[in-house]
């Protein structure tokens, strides 16, 4: 009798030791969906709000809130479902539905109102409200297997960070530049599938009784609550000004901020492993203590990343390493900065669970509280951090405000009685104060505005050992809602750099800023209004403007650029000065899917298509959208630069560009080292007479500059007419959904390319003849012919 009692035991524990295992392993599944939605509907979104600091900070909310709810419902929920793993399996499932139809709407095409953007909150928040469940009420499955033993929650928390954590690096790596927005998001959902069918068969192997309100933890422990609402105010605040601080050193591409969430992320899974070894020793004076670390590990990382860029730099000297080695570099190094921090985070959370739940069989209404309350504070750090700390204050003393706020908790947990830590406390924080004078003093602003990423890696990788980290004396710097923006003076040039990468200069980028305007004001009779996208120096905008009768609208993304651009007045023409000039701070598609207005002439001047939310500017959906914002006899001209770019990356572009205009015509700058692509529904003929009839005194002054001194002179820059037919069969078109451009150019980023590029697309070249009138005068030939160059005349003259 003995011998059969034991063994029912054994089969009774073996069988909830199987079900226990699968259940962990579904929430790691359902983690790793989680963050591949989550990547996914931030891009679908953009495509919506536009890619405004706004926009993106709005619908993390929304996304955090959705998590919230779905934290503090969940226990409702298995009042009325009693069997946590089939309400687990069936809202996983419904997440997986809801996420793909989420993802498979046509976002680009809906209008953009106020009912269109209400409507996305109420649909976004069906899945995420879902996904905020699941935690909860996975906790109240184990615990059932358990029959009221104490569930480790911090196991819990660790496989679903874990596996958020895997679908971060594999998400940013892999699956999205390989599948795409929408197969990603079958796969996601395939995933959830999974997790389904994992936890379906444990549905009649636990039963939730419990019957205790929500509402009675909260007032029970409100300083555990307190505490965890903070956590989340300081926890995700450090990841958007990491983010920012991060990007200026390992770039701004969509590969560097996927390191660094999964940094973030592998950080609080370890520190909620490291909760479960030392939950013998929890208190509130733990939680205190862990308050004071956060703001400690702060002032660490501050001092750490000012070095990061020595560091960063030496590696690569050391190492010459390729584009996964260098990621593997970043990753390391950011560790450094971000894994102390994470880790506090992640040792906090399920410590803060443990203190709530004194009723040991109501751990899942304890993870409701926490995390609910937690996503809160998120929800809080990021609208205060992104909106109004950064760009009022800057990132240091937005740090040194939230190093103030752990300190602060920390006095405020810490039990008054306790004079032993209060005395720690006081030496701790005349020991912060000396440590933010040392770093105050030593923030350099100069190389963190500076493109190491690009400009430092480049010197290195060409094998110079002799150069400086910054790119110059620093005139102007402002951290901005989105972007980092500096102007620097060299003893050659200015220059003015938006999150480290120059995008426009006084001399350097001259004619390129100038043709960009010039030249399709010269191919269209009479044009009236013209749209320039990207401010920069206000080089393009003013030169438009010297052309009679034109109205221009400027839209620029980041508002620290006007106040950049008047340091570029010797060179601009101040555009800002003219009544014939708008300036609305937009993203480029927003403000096309919103405005109904028709243009002569679109000039889109974004920056390199590997910085993260430029790449959407260089898509078919783009294209698309700015096409039917011209005038029947109207053209765009797109820039596109041949460095940093595979030949696949041009082809990709130009194909691209051609399936939306009928007729696409190249002409290189002045340098080579950049190519306009000029877009028109009809055929242009390059005929000297009509371009130059719009060209009055200033204009043609303005052109002297930059060595066109007649209409033959800027013919002579053409390179190739619509010749699309001549791309290899195998190009890729860019759109919205497969992300090419974005997730190839960032790999390109330190080739030297420029000149194989140019040749290829000679080689390629239709031949300007047929575009040239028949009547021509033998001398405008010859001018033509002499702009060309001997080099190409074999080739161009086809």
């Amino acid at each position: 009798m003995g011998f059969r009692y034991h063994l029912i035991i054994y089969v009774m524990d073996r069988r909830a030791y199987q079900g226990i295992k699968l259940s962990l392993a579904a929430l790691f599944l359902s983690g790793f969906s989680a963050i591949i939605f989550q990547e996914i509907w931030m891009k679908k979104s953009t495509l919506l709000f536009g890619h405004t600091t706004y926009a993106i900070t709005a619908v993390l909310c929304v996304f955090m809130l959705g998590l919230s709810l779905g934290s503090f419902l969940a226990p409702t929920a298995l009042r009325y479902v009693k069997k946590p793993f089939l309400l687990y399996a069936i809202i996983e499932g419904m997440v997986g539905t809801t996420g793909l139809l989420l993802t498979l709407i046509p976002w680009s095409k809906i209008p953009v109102s106020m009912n269109s953007k209400i409507g996305f909150v109420t649909l976004f928040l069906i899945p995420t409200t879902l996904m905020g469940m699941t935690t909860p009420i996975m906790v109240g499955g184990i615990k059932a297997f358990l029959k009221g033993q104490s569930i480790q929650v911090a196991r819990v928390y660790f496989l679903n960070t874990l596996g958020a954590a895997t679908g971060a690096i594999v998400g940013a790596f892999l699956v999205l530049p390989s599948l795409g927005t929408d197969y990603s998001a079958v796969l996601a959902s395939t995933v959830l599938v999974i997790a389904m069918l994992l936890t379906l068969p444990l549905w009649k192997d636990a039963h939730i009784s419990s019957e205790r309100k929500l509402y009675k933890l909260v007032l029970g422990r409100p300083i555990v609550v307190f505490a965890a609402f903070f956590s989340g105010v300081i926890g995700l605040s450090q990841e958007v000004i990491w983010s920012r601080l991060l990007s200026l050193i390992f770039g701004p591409s969509v590969y560097a901020f996927g390191s660094i969430l999964f940094i973030y992320l592998i950080g609080i899974a370890i520190g909620s492993a490291l909760a479960h070894r030392y939950r013998k020793h929890l208190s509130l004076v733990l939680v205190a203590w862990n308050f004071a670390a956060t703001g400690f590990a702060t002032l660490i990382a501050m001092s750490l990343f000012s070095l990061l860029p020595f560091f960063y730099v030496s590696l690569i000297h050391i190492f010459h390493v390729d584009f996964l080695a260098l990621r593997v570099v970043e990753i390391a190094l950011g560790g450094l900065i971000l894994l102390p921090l994470a880790i506090a985070q992640g040792f906090l959370l399920p410590n803060l669970v443990a203190l709530i739940g004194d009723d040991c069989l109501q751990e899942e209404h304890s993870v409701a509280v926490v995390f609910g309350s937690n996503t809160l504070g998120c929800i809080l750090g990021a609208l205060s951090v992104s909106l109004w700390f950064i760009p009022t204050i800057g990132i240091l003393n937005s740090l040194f405000v939230l190093i103030s706020i752990s300190l602060i908790l920390f006095l405020i947990l810490v039990p008054k009685q306790s004079r032993q830590h209060l005395q720690g406390g006081t030496i701790a924080l005349v020991v912060a104060v000396i440590n933010s004078v040392v770093i105050y003093l030593n923030w350099d602003r100069s190389i963190l505005a500076s493109g190491i990423y690009k400009y430092a890696v480049r010197e290195v990788l060409s094998g110079n050992t002799s150069f400086k980290l910054d790119l110059g004396d620093i005139e102007y710097f402002k951290e901005g809602l989105s972007s980092t923006v500096a102007v620097f003076r060299t003893k050659d040039d200015l220059l003015l750099s938006v999150d480290g990468k120059v995008d426009a200069s006084m001399y350097g980028d001259l004619s390129t800023q100038t043709m960009l305007a010039a030249l399709p004001m010269s191919l269209v009779k009479s044009p009236r209004e013209a749209l320039v996208i990207g401010l920069a120096s206000g080089v393009t905008s003013g030169t438009t403007l010297l052309f009679d009768d034109v109205h221009v609208t400027t839209v620029e993304i980041e508002p620290a650029v006007i106040d950049a651009h008047t340091y570029f007045s010797r060179i601009n023409h101040e555009p800002m000065k003219s009544p014939r000039h708008q300036l609305l701070i937009d993203d480029a598609r927003n403000f096309l899917r919103k405005n109904q207005k028709t243009f002569d002439i679109i000039t889109s001047e974004p920056s390199n298509p590997w910085m993260s939310g430029i790449a959407p500017l260089f898509t078919l959906e783009f294209f698309q959208l700015a096409a039917e914002h011209l005038t029947p006899q109207g053209v765009m001209c797109q820039w596109l630069p041949l460095y940093g770019m595979t030949t696949e990356i041009i082809d990709s572009i130009i194909l691209t560009y051609s399936k939306v205009f009928k007729y696409v015509y190249m002409f290189e700058s002045v340098e080579g080292f950049d190519v306009l692509l000029i877009g028109s529904q009809k055929k242009l003929i390059l005929d000297p007479r009509n371009i130059g009839r719009s060209w009055n005194e200033q204009v043609r002054a303005n052109l002297q500059n930059i060595q066109i001194d007649a209409p033959e002179d800027m013919i002579g820059l053409f390179l190739s007419g619509p010749a699309a037919s001549t791309l290899p069969k195998n190009v890729r078109t860019n759109t919205d959904k497969n992300g090419f451009v974005e997730y190839r150019a960032p790999r390109a980023m330190h080739l030297k390319t420029a000149d194989k590029n140019h040749e290829q697309l000679i080689l390629r070249s239709e031949g300007i003849m047929r575009y040239l009138p028949t009547d021509l005068s033998k001398v405008s030939f010859e001018k033509i012919k002499n702009k060309i160059g001997q080099r190409k005349d074999s080739i161009i003259f086809k």
